[in-house]
Parts: structure tokens; C-alpha cells; sequence
């Protein structure tokens, strides 16, 4: 028979192995170079196993300790080192080959054999009750249990709990729930290892991780379990079969149709309430939400663990209320304290087989209003209406205090959703969806875009200031992501910005080719003015800017959609300069935010950089700016960015940069076109700038085309 060694510093581990086969105890933390050398004083069999509690284990009940072979290899079984056997001879020759450092390293290799089932045989278990005999008795049969005195799980108790070192632990909540033959070897599966596992339809068997617990204990207390707020996975293999109970079914609406008694009422008021008190007979009773359909067996199935209110997959769609309890305190259980949060004693059951949704022959309208905010009637708002109907269009860009009134004021329904621009799906977006109710003050967003937005009637009356647009970008909203593959969302509008260019009418033409919802303003003097009118023609948040004489690269694709809290930024990318080589953000595309440009009227030199709170160089090449297509273009441009160089009017630009690019503008003309007209006109624009450093005035006119053609005129006739 070969030998057993049990490396562990818990002996309670030890005498539970002790009862499936004959055994030797090593206490050691894990098989180091120490610890094999004790083992090999013992003077084991020519083969020997080693059992450690710091892995998974087979169950042993009847493990083969008996297995013999005649090479030297390491056997571990179902490829978990839990049970090892070891040859004698090899580990005698090089014990330092053989430590659990040495496995890890990889020095050695695994010889793999099958047996049975592993269960995690080592987690922890912690029985939970204020009767000390009843604690006794667990733990004589469960050694590695400990108690903790008490009757609901507090922190105190999940503070003791994470203490252990393992993965997982069981909480027993007192003998009388004690499942009978569950012997704690449950494997938990890695994609259900962020729930708490639940043995028992009661709850009153349950395993958790470890490290989550430890993140927030706050989350994973009973209280925390009556609100919701963790998920709670059941094992269908020993939930019980759930008892039957007769209920009554109440049902919210004004619907008489159908099984159940109308409350003629869509909110569980006091009054709806009462009503039930008065005709309600059995210990259970279900309220149900009109045109919600459900595989819930109304009439009699009751799950084990109901308390005062039991609902299922975050959705109050069903409710199954307990009727001695609320009776009790009715005014405790009403819509608005399940609003508020103060329900407590609640169960959220998730379970993939329940099935809660709305009836298919409920019209969209009927159910949550749909906001469509945007300036005009673009083009998307059209694509909308045609897709889902019946719309309310408030011509604004911005939520503010102002719309958000008349929204108020235009829509009547329990949820609204708010969109600001073309909303694109594999199939039609579900404006029906409706939160949990413990989350009705969460303004929701879908993909961490805030182009759907969905709030709470009440809520956002009471809350105005904390769902505006600015409270999205001051981080101040409450806001709840929700993650949908099947939904997209129209990228900006791209707008081509030319005044008198040479080659203009050829770049937008290819431009309009690759993207045809580009959109021009021609012949708009001044910058200024020319951002203006591209900001009253778009139709979208942010929108894109072109110049004239920007030829696109072929792996750009104006996809770049910042979330919530990046859209009062600009952003700006690099383009290539065919003159001097250089390559930064003179010239290149630019995004910026529609509400911030259209509502601009200080005109500051450099506008791309002051226009926003923010400002951002991205690191892609966006196009080559083809400026040097005349003379005249050609120093115009070297003009006008020599001198925001040399006067450094470019807000939060790197001093440093700064020089390095003019010396470049200044001194370098690459041998194409008209490059030594862009580097004459950057020489003479630093020295422009140079002279007039305290005089933003004059530093101004190199915005104004007409004024920066006289100059190039008066100086061709001096020469």
C-alpha cells in the first residue's frame, strides 16, 4: 500500500482526509524543499502521495491510493496537482526539483491520470446561528467549520468570513436548513464565479468569492441581498422542488381582461393596497403589471425563500408579495417606498428559465415617450420618425433646465428617452425596456454614449439640475451604462470649409465620393464666420471640419465618437505638410462641439484651441494639407502660422514644439511647388507676430483673407 502524506497547516483538513484512506500529517504550508526532506525521513513507499489543501482535490470516498506504476514520472489526477504521487528514487536524487516552486516553474513535468468528480473540498464553511448546540453538532461533522453567532449576516460576520485564505466559503444559515447528504464538494464554474452560488432554494446554503466580498462587504451582507444589489446564482442540480402555496393575482392597469382582479390603478398605491387587504385570503399573492407576460406559475408556485417581496431578473413586472407580512405594515409596501428604496426585506431571484416581458401587441407609443433633440429637422430625424413612429422633436442640441421643462411638460409617460442623434440597429432598438425599479434615478445610456438617454419621469422632475447636459460632463449625474451589441450610432457630420482654394471643388468632390454626408459652406469670409455657419448646418453633438485643401488618407475614417465625458473637447489630427515635411495638428481634420461653436462670440486668434474647455492632439495623420497650389495660398499659409508661432497665441502649446516647428516653417522648402513661397510667407509672418506679441488686435487680421490678400499684393508691387 502506498504511503499518504498530508501537507496543510489545518489539521482539521488532515482528520478529513484521515477518514477515506490512512494518512500522514506534515504540517507545512506548501511542498518546499523543507518539506520533502521531512517527508522522505518518514521513509515512505517506493511510491508515495502527496494530498494538499491548497489546491483542488478529488473527492476521495474511494480514491485510487492504491495505483502503482514503474516510471518515475509525477501522476496527478483530472490535471490538478490537489493528489500527487511521487517515485521515491527520483525525488531522494533531486528534491529540489520536486517543490511546489520548482512545479510552478515548470521544471518538471505531469504524468495525467482520471478519476471520479473534483470538488473544492477544502472551502471553507461557517455556520451561521444563535444556538450554540446547534453549531456544535455542524462542526462535529464538518471539522473545518467555524460559528459565527447571529441570525442575518452583517459585516461584522463577512469580516471574519474573508480572513481565510481560500478562493470561496460557505455560509450555512443554522442547521434546520441543512440540506441532507450535501457534502460542500461543489465546483464552481469560472464564468459563475462573479455570483454568489446559492445550494439551496431557501438561500440558506451559499458560497462566495472570496475577493469580491473582500472588495465591498457592504454588498454581499442580507441586507444587501434583500435590495438586490448581488446576483445570486441557484445550482439547479440541488435546489428543492418549490412548494405550493395558493395565491391570488392582482394585476396593474385597467386592463379587466385576462386571469386576475384589476386594481384599476398603474401605481400599487395604499389605496391599491387596501383594496387587496380587504379581498385577499391566502398567505401569498402576486401583483402583475399589465400587458406583462411571464412562464411564472401565478396560481401556486412559491418559491422557498420568499419573504416579504420576491421578484425575479431585476424586472417588478411580477411581484410576489407575502401577505402576513405586508398586512402588517402596508404603508411600507407601496410603489413609493419600492421607489425610494426602502423595502428591505426583498428577494431578486435570477433565474435564466423565468421568462417577464411586455406583451408583442402593445404599441410602442402606448408604453414610454421618445424625444428626439436637435436642431431643425435634420436628416436623422427624419430616418427616426420613419423607423419608430410617433416622435417629439424639441429643436435644441443641448439639454438644459429650458428643455428639460418641456419635456416635462410634452410627456406624460412613466420613462422617456431622450436621442440626439440616428440611433442605427440589428433590428429596432427597444424603446420598451424598463430598469429595475431600485434604479429609476440612473439616467441610462447605452455603449457609453449618451445619444439614447432614458430617465424617470418623477425623477428627473425632482432632479432637473442633475440631468442636464452639464451634469453629464461635470461627472454629477447618476448615470448607468447598458451594454447592446445590436445598436449603433451615426457618426458626426463632416463639413468641407472653402474660400476661393485653387483645388477646392476637386477635394470635395472625392470627399463626397468616400462620404456622402459631407456638407459644405463656400465663400464665407473670415475663419470665425466660416465655423459659425458650419455649426447652424450640422445636424449632429459634434461635427467634423475639412479644410479646403486637405486631400484625406485612405486609412481615415471620421469614426472617432467620444463618450459622455468627452464631448466638450476639440480634437484634432495630425496632418503632413508637402513643403517642409512636418507633421502635427496645422492643417488636419478637427471635431469640434456643435453647441460650443454656434454659440462662440469672442473670436480669439488661434480658434481651434480656445473654442473648448478641452483640447486634444490625436496621434493619427488625417490628411495631406495640398495648401501650395499658388503662390498667394502658398505664403498665405506660412503667413499665418508663422506668426501664431512666434507670438505663441496657441493656448497650452509646448513652448518647445513651438520653436522647433518655425525653425522648420522658416528654413526648410522640400522641392515641390511653391515652397518657397510658404517659407518666405512664414518668415514674415514671425516677424509679424514678433512686432505686434501686445497687440491682439492686429494679431487678429490674420484670420481675415481679404486683409492677408492686400498684404500679398502690396508686397508683390514693392518688389
Amino acid at each position: 500500500m502506498n504511503n499518504v502524506f498530508v501537507v496543510s497547516n489545518d489539521k482539521k483538513f488532515y482528520d478529513r482526509v484521515k477518514e477515506h484512506t490512512k494518512a500522514t500529517y506534515i504540517k507545512s504550508d506548501d511542498l518546499s524543499l523543507k518539506t520533502i526532506k521531512a517527508i522522505i525521513k518518514k521513509k515512505p513507499s517506493d511510491q508515495f502521495f502527496v494530498v494538499q489543501d491548497k489546491y483542488d482535490i478529488p473527492l476521495l470516498d474511494k480514491f485510487p491510493f492504491d495505483f502503482e506504476s514503474e516510471d518515475d514520472c509525477v501522476y496527478r489526477w483530472n490535471d490538478k496537482p490537489g493528489v500527487m504521487m511521487f517515485s521515491l528514487d527520483a525525488i531522494k536524487e533531486s528534491p529540489d526539483e520536486f517543490t511546489d516552486e520548482a512545479m510552478c516553474n515548470g521544471k518538471y513535468k505531469f504524468k495525467d491520470e482520471s478519476y471520479g468528480e473534483f470538488g473544492l473540498t477544502t472551502y471553507p464553511s461557517y455556520i451561521l446561528t444563535d444556538d450554540k448546540e446547534e453549531a456544535r453538532q455542524f462542526m462535529l461533522t464538518h471539522p473545518k467549520a467555524k460559528h459565527l453567532k447571529g441570525s442575518k449576516l452583517t459585516k461584522t460576520h463577512l469580516k471574519k468570513a474573508i480572513k481565510n485564505k481560500d478562493k470561496f466559503f460557505y455560509i450555512v444559515k443554522g442547521m434546520q436548513y441543512f440540506a441532507d447528504g450535501f457534502d460542500f464538494n461543489n465546483v464552481v464554474e469560472e464564468q459563475d464565479e462573479s455570483y454568489v452560488n446559492a445550494y439551496s432554494n431557501d438561500l440558506n446554503i451559499l458560497l462566495f468569492n472570496t475577493d469580491l466580498v473582500r472588495s465591498n462587504l457592504d454588498d454581499y451582507t442580507d441586507k444587501a441581498l434583500a435590495t438586490g444589489k448581488y446576483a445570486l446564482k441557484f445550482n439547479k442540480s440541488v435546489l428543492n422542488e418549490s412548494p405550493q402555496f395558493e395565491t391570488t393575482l392582482y394585476k396593474l392597469g385597467k386592463s379587466k381582461s385576462g386571469d386576475g382582479t384589476c386594481l384599476h390603478s398603474y401605481e400599487l398605491s395604499l389605496h391599491a393596497l387596501n383594496v387587496i387587504k380587504r379581498s385577499c385570503k391566502t398567505p401569498f399573492f402576486y401583483v402583475v403589471k399589465e400587458d406583462t407576460y411571464t412562464n411564472i406559475d401565478l396560481l401556486g408556485n412559491v418559491p422557498n425563500h420568499v419573504t416579504a417581496l420576491t421578484f425575479w431578473n431585476d424586472d417588478d413586472s411580477v411581484r410576489l408579495f407575502k401577505s402576513d407580512k405586508v398586512f402588517k405594515n402596508i404603508k411600507d409596501y407601496t410603489d413609493e417606498q419600492w421607489f425610494a428604496g426602502n423595502i428591505h426585506d426583498v428577494n431578486n431571484i435570477h433565474d435564466e428559465k423565468i421568462e417577464i416581458s411586455e406583451e408583442s401587441t402593445t404599441a410602442r407609443k402606448e408604453k414610454y415617450d421618445l424625444v428626439l433633440l436637435a436642431h431643425g429637422w435634420p436628416e436623422w430625424c427624419e430616418k427616426m420618425a420613419d423607423t419608430y413612429g410617433e416622435i417629439i422633436h424639441i429643436d435644441s442640441f443641448t439639454l438644459g433646465l429650458k428643455q428639460i421643462a418641456e419635456i416635462l411638460e410634452r410627456c406624460k409617460s412613466e420613462y422617456i428617452y431622450v436621442v440626439t442623434n440616428y440611433v442605427e440597429c440589428k433590428g429596432t432598438f427597444n424603446f420598451n425596456y424598463k430598469p429595475p425599479s431600485y434604479d429609476y434615478r440612473y439616467i441610462h445610456i447605452w455603449n457609453d454614449n449618451d445619444v439614447i438617454r432614458m430617465f424617470n419621469r418623477k425623477h428627473l422632475d425632482e432632479n432637473a439640475s442633475y440631468c442636464t447636459d452639464q451634469a453629464l460632463l461635470n461627472n454629477i449625474a447618476e448615470v448607468k451604462n447598458i451594454r447592446d451589441d445590436t445598436v449603433s450610432f451615426d457618426s458626426f457630420d463632416i463639413i468641407f470649409m472653402s474660400y476661393e482654394e485653387e483645388e477646392a471643388d476637386i477635394n470635395y468632390r472625392a470627399l463626397k465620393k468616400r462620404y456622402p454626408r459631407a456638407k459644405r459652406v463656400d465663400g464665407v469670409e473670415g475663419i470665425f464666420n466660416a465655423h459659425k455657419a458650419a455649426s447652424m448646418i450640422a445636424g449632429t453633438h459634434m461635427f467634423y471640419v475639412v479644410d479646403a485643401d486637405a486631400q484625406i488618407a485612405d486609412d481615415f475614417d471620421f469614426s472617432h465618437y467620444p463618450n459622455i465625458y468627452g464631448r466638450d473637447c476639440v480634437y484634432v489630427w495630425r496632418s503632413e505638410n508637402p513643403c517642409n515635411g512636418l507633421q502635427y495638428g496645422w492643417g488636419g481634420v478637427k471635431l469640434f462641439p456643435t453647441h460650443r461653436v454656434r454659440n462662440a462670440d469672442v473670436w480669439r486668434v488661434d480658434f481651434t484651441t480656445s473654442i473648448a474647455k478641452q483640447f486634444k492632439a490625436m496621434p493619427q495623420v488625417s490628411n495631406i494639407s495640398a495648401f501650395n497650389t499658388d503662390s498667394f495660398s502658398s505664403w498665405r499659409s506660412g503667413f499665418r502660422e508663422g506668426a501664431k508661432l512666434s507670438s505663441s497665441i496657441i493656448e497650452g502649446a509646448n513652448l518647445n514644439e513651438s520653436k522647433e516647428r518655425l525653425k522648420t516653417w522658416t528654413e526648410i522648402a522640400l522641392p515641390v511647388p511653391f515652397a518657397e513661397e510658404a517659407r518666405e510667407g512664414a518668415r514674415e509672418g514671425f516677424e509679424y507676430g514678433q512686432t505686434n506679441l501686445l497687440h491682439p488686435d492686429k494679431l487678429k487680421l490674420i484670420n481675415d483673407y481679404k486683409w492677408l490678400r492686400e498684404q500679398y499684393e502690396n508686397k508683390s508691387n514693392m518688389e
